[in-house]
């Protein structure tokens, strides 16, 4: 009895765990979508699409691709790529490095140089390895910074709104 107990508790918590984590991606997926309606890229950028690259979160690949499924930034279609190694950034216009890549944002940041790209971190703290948005939690709640000027190295420009929106 003590067991079948001990087993339907672990479930419920494995279960509460799950959809936490599926709603931190969901929330960081609304997030980055509105980013993109705050931040402006040149208008030189090639092709009909605008790439959104995910680097190590599956997580929030599946959830980007549902929430940007038939959404347009201003002709060009959203694809979300998952992104599998460095070389690979260099075709987006916004990458997401989770915490476990986040090492590598340096050498993304060099590979790109100046190209148009918002890099966005999960991990606090990597606004001096060259990312513009970081995300955090503080008291259980989803939140971001803004680099000013990690985001204008990249040639971008970000509204007023967006900066008064971060923490």
């Amino acid at each position: 009895m003590i067991k079948k107990v001990l087993f339907s508790l672990m479930l419920t918590l494995m279960i509460f765990s799950a959809k936490a984590v599926d709603n931190t991606a969901s929330l960081k997926a609304m997030y980055i979508y509105n980013f993109l309606r705050h931040v402006n890229w040149p208008n030189n950028i090639i092709g009909n699409e605008f790439v959104i690259g995910v680097f190590g979160s599956n997580d929030l690949l599946v959830e980007l691709k549902n929430f940007t499924k038939d959404r347009k930034i201003g002709n060009k279609n959203i694809v979300v790529s998952k992104i599998e190694n460095i070389a690979e950034a260099a075709k987006c216009q916004l990458l997401f490095v989770s915490s476990s890549r986040s090492s590598s944002i340096s050498e993304i940041k060099n590979l790109i140089g100046s190209n148009s790209c918002l890099i966005v971190s999960e991990k606090p703290g990597t606004f001096n390895l060259g990312s513009g948005i970081e995300f955090y939690v503080d008291q259980d709640k989803l939140k971001f910074k803004v680099s000013e000027a990690n985001i204008r190295q990249q040639k971008l420009e970000i509204s007023k709104a967006l900066i008064d929106m971060a923490a």
